[in-house]
């Protein structure tokens, strides 16, 4: 029952409220980076350029690029425990343009943790609610 359940949350994942950029896309992209590169427990994994993906196909669309990132530390130690938690993390900001202006999406932790069977009060869900919000407030 608990992965019929799993199921459906996964099916059903929440995000935070976009938060528009006071900034350009490029201007926005970079000043992330450059708050999570600057924070020495912090590793970038890699970007997903979903731009230049389609361009490689000459299909064409709007900016957007996932930045995956986290704690290996962190993350490892929680993996141990929540194997499943493997599939949410590392962490995700998407970064993407629509209608001319530049936004920022991360995944609602709230809703990972239900999904993992992670207490909502552990000292994980709140630094990483934390983070991923000073992160996404700072570009307005």
């Amino acid at each position: 029952m608990r992965i019929l359940a799993m199921i459906f949350l996964a099916m059903s994942v929440a995000f935070a409220n976009p938060i528009q950029s006071k900034s350009n896309f490029d201007s926005t992209l970079h000043s992330l980076l450059n708050t999570i590169k600057s924070n020495k427990d912090m590793k970038v994994f890699t970007l997903i350029n979903h731009t230049e993906a389609a361009k490689e196909r000459g299909k064409s669309m709007q900016n957007a690029v996932v930045i995956i990132f986290g704690n290996p530390s962190v993350g490892t130690d929680l993996m141990k425990q929540y194997p499943q938690l493997a599939i949410d993390l590392p962490m995700k900001i998407l970064v993407y343009e629509e209608n001319g202006k530049t936004y920022v999406l991360a995944t609602d932790m709230d809703t990972v943790a239900k999904v993992h069977g992670i207490p909502l009060d552990s000292p994980f869900v709140k630094n990483t609610k934390a983070l991923l919000d000073k992160l996404t407030n700072s570009v307005r």
